[in-house]
């Protein structure tokens, strides 16, 4: 049985931040002072996870992560 407060294992998690230092996104482009969106994803969709970290890390800038949202 589980607890009142249980609450399933987060598939994803997405935080926007804002680049101060020169950052490379997933697509190998250079974002520097602008808004982008790190997408940390802890399982893929073969439902293992990943060796040497506990995520893994995209990062999109703000048009890129809507033509992700759009393709899903």
């Amino acid at each position: 049985m589980m607890g009142a407060n249980w609450r399933p294992d987060p598939v994803e998690t997405i935080e926007t931040k804002f680049a101060l230092l020169p950052i490379k996104t997933t697509s190998n482009k250079l974002i520097w002072f602008k808004k982008y969106v790190e997408v940390k994803v802890y399982l893929d969709s073969e439902m293992s996870h990943p060796i040497r970290s506990n995520t893994w890390v995209y990062r999109y800038t703000e048009s890129e992560y809507m033509l992700r949202i759009l393709r899903k």
